[in-house]
């Protein structure tokens, strides 16, 4: 539009900007698409409610399966394939917290792919597809601190407070609060304010 001369200088049709970032573009509907699944009714999201939780305790133990090996910080542990009850996990907050799932069974978020299979009866992504989804995830994350800064790092000092004090109080205050619980007793009454 140019005002000066009342003119209309181009025009662009309403949705056709988009600023959804790529990753949540691109990935997005591996959370969302019931189409992944082998009967069209079921998709990631109908557990992970917007990339949270339902709530709901679900067996997804395998009683035919075998016994699997997972090496986690030096130690080798079997994990049994029957589970029992386990609540639906977030996906908020993924990125760098591997290994994952309930027991530390699945060493990254491509061990995943096989629920396309096991869990919706449907065929497991391609690499590149599950890549996708992979990013898309990682960008689902917790709801940010109100004392940290926009790029989520903390700030040196919070209203004169630094991490030093803040880390002296946590270790001192068992100290402090046992001081103060036996320095006011019957015995040795609070004084007065006057």
């Amino acid at each position: 539009m140019d005002t000066t001369q009342n003119l209309l200088l181009s025009e662009m049709p309403v949705g056709t900007f988009d600023p959804t970032p790529t990753a949540i573009k691109s990935g997005r509907g591996f959370l969302y698409d019931a189409k992944l699944s082998g009967n069209g009714t079921g998709a990631c999201g109908s557990c992970h409610v917007d990339g949270d939780m339902d709530l709901m305790a679900w067996d997804l133990g395998d009683p035919g399966g075998s016994m699997q090996t997972v090496i986690d910080n030096g130690l080798t542990l079997q994990m049994h394939p029957m589970k029992g009850p386990m609540t639906t996990r977030s996906l908020r907050g993924l990125n760098g917290t591997a290994p994952y799932h309930w027991r530390g069974d699945r060493a990254d978020f491509t061990a995943f792919n096989s629920s396309f299979s096991s869990l919706l009866g449907g065929n497991q992504l391609s690499t590149s597809d599950m890549a996708a989804y992979q990013n898309f995830v990682n960008t689902i994350v917790f709801q940010p601190n109100p004392f940290q800064n926009l790029d989520r790092s903390l700030p040196t000092s919070l209203n004169g407070a630094t991490r030093l004090t803040g880390k002296m109080t946590s270790l001192m205050w068992p100290l402090l609060a046992t001081t103060r619980a036996t320095a006011v007793t019957p015995l040795n009454p609070a004084p007065e304010v006057t």
